[in-house]
């Protein structure tokens, strides 16, 4: 929220705690309830591009996925790179709240 861009370490947490934690100097960045942006890079060939398939996770308010978009590098039949943006909407319990996904009631005249 603060637009402040740090660069910090992982600590890894319990297993579907769904909590993110800043620590040290990191955490006098953000507040608690604030929204984050988290990325990771590397530095590699093409074709690892293509083998690796970048991802995208999106949480929703209380951190669980509502989506996961997934990047597909590829080779066209001429040699040239293209990429695929493909999206898996999360449907359970913890996809994207109703009033997102309906279309709005046909008014009749």
């Amino acid at each position: 929220m603060s637009g402040a861009r740090i660069s910090t370490y992982v600590l890894y947490g319990e297993a579907g705690s769904r909590c993110c934690i800043l620590n040290g100097a990191a955490a006098r960045t953000c507040q608690q309830g604030d929204e984050i942006i988290i990325a990771s890079s590397m530095f590699c060939e093409i074709d690892d591009i293509i083998d690796h398939k970048p991802r995208v996770l999106v949480f929703g308010p209380q951190n669980e996925i509502i989506d996961r978009i997934t990047y597909e590098v590829f080779r066209r039949s001429d040699g040239a790179l293209d990429m695929a943006v493909k999206t898996e909407t999360v449907e359970n319990e913890y996809g994207f709240p109703a009033f997102l996904t309906q279309l709005p009631p046909e008014t009749s005249q």
